[in-house]
């Protein structure tokens, strides 16, 4: 710089007489979609075969169908709903309908305490997934949620040879009682 003529000599002697101090900056970047991030690794690992060196040094370019402001959404309603003295888990997956792109993932209350993945990991049979287009059909006929149905025996035809399926459980119930 002095050579450039931006600083005087003075500045220059002082510069060189002075002690250079480090301090250490502890950069803490908040890491946005964790479970996300954590699949789309997964998948540039095991479907594109990638080194994992390489994809440890960074420098990729993956495009994604993350959307920020959904994530965000995701991610603070699970905080807001979920007790920070709970125990319990919860995952979130938000998918277009049109394209099956994810837009947004949760897979758990606090990914430091537990990067499994409920959203993409736990296997668990779809139950309870099922219940939006049952009430939409119940109630689109004229049920509410007040309505008392009971379930009997039946028979369901299942070819022209005669063949069927019964079903003979009976159970009382509301579509209230579904929901807990």
């Amino acid at each position: 710089m002095k050579e450039q003529g931006k600083i005087t000599a003075e500045q220059y002697e002082e510069a060189l007489a002075t002690d250079i101090e480090f301090s250490e900056t502890q950069q803490s970047q908040e890491r946005v979609a964790p479970y996300f991030q954590d699949v789309v690794e997964r998948e540039l690992l095991e479907r594109y075969d990638l080194d994992p060196a390489i994809v440890e040094a960074g420098g990729l370019k993956v495009f994604t169908t993350l959307d920020a402001d959904m994530q965000k959404a995701a991610e603070t309603y699970v905080e807001q709903e979920m007790p920070a003295d709970e125990p319990l888990q919860t995952a979130v997956v938000s998918v277009d309908p049109t394209t099956g792109d994810v837009k947004a993932m949760v897979g758990g209350v606090h990914y430091d305490e537990s990067p499994f993945n409920r959203a993409y990991d736990a296997r668990r049979s779809p139950g309870s997934t099922f219940k939006p287009f049952l009430y939409y059909a119940a109630l689109k006929n004229g049920f509410t949620p007040a309505t008392l149905l009971r379930s009997e025996p039946t028979s369901f035809p299942l070819n022209e040879e005669g063949d069927y399926y019964e079903l003979g459980i009976t159970v009382k119930f509301t579509p209230m009682t579904l929901l807990r």
